[in-house]
């Protein structure tokens, strides 16, 4: 239903424009043959006429239904939100972390507060939108997670307490306007370091909104040792 709804939203205007000469038609249809049947001798033109404007009703709340769908379908459209996720020294959607020793993979340091920008490509407002960012295969260490009003912990491992999930909610008065983006507030992820095989840790972001869910957004994690600026 909300994929058709999301077709259905294209060329609004030309859509009215035909709806409200249908109703035109069968206003003048239902005049003429009403017309033409009182003129007759007919014993049982009352009925007929009767039964004329039952239908005649019936078509024009149809048509009256299918011109309110397409009213609540313009008025509701749905967004469609894009993520940017940039480290200080990496590329838009690149988690790289670079580290002195390549073999301790973990972010530390300045370079781990991340900037999230959500951007909406859509002329229709994200009402209520939230982000749910969640590390599969790796987690940030308890004891260096810098804990954000903004972000909530909404997952963590049992046993080592490190943080698996962080949420951000904007709220029921928040919205991301149509063409615009919004620059969500900073995520430090200091501490963030493999909880197994680099090559299955990821970070995975969900974006949401009312009535809205993008596919999930993954990115890989990786660590790089920081070049050797000696000659």
């Amino acid at each position: 239903m909300t994929t058709w709804l999301s077709r259905f939203q294209i060329r609004q205007r030309p859509r009215l424009v035909v709806y409200a000469a249908l109703l035109g038609v069968i206003t003048v249809v239902i005049g003429v043959c009403v017309l033409n049947w009182l003129s007759s001798a007919s014993d049982d033109r009352l009925a007929v006429i009767g039964n004329f404007f039952s239908l005649g009703t019936f078509l024009l709340a149809l048509v009256a239904g299918i011109v309110a769908l397409a009213a609540y379908s313009a008025a509701t459209g749905l967004p469609d939100l894009k993520l940017t996720f940039t480290l200080p020294r990496g590329r838009p959607n690149e988690v790289k972390f670079l580290v002195e020793d390549a073999d301790v993979q973990m972010a530390d340091g300045g370079q781990s507060i991340a900037s999230i920008i959500v951007e909406n490509m859509s002329r229709y407002a994200a009402r209520t939108p939230a982000v749910i960012i969640e590390f599969r295969g790796a987690g940030i260490r308890q004891g260096m997670y810098a804990a954000s009003g903004a972000w909530t912990v909404i997952a963590r491992d049992f046993d080592t307490q490190n943080v698996l999930a962080v949420q951000w909610d904007g709220g029921p008065n928040y919205s991301i306007h149509g063409n615009s983006p919004r620059h969500l507030p900073d995520l430090a992820l200091q501490g963030l370091h493999p909880l197994g095989p680099l090559e299955q840790a990821q970070i995975v972001f969900k974006l949401l909104a009312d009535g809205y869910s993008h596919p999930e957004i993954v990115l890989p994690i990786e660590y790089a040792a920081v070049p050797n600026s000696n000659p």
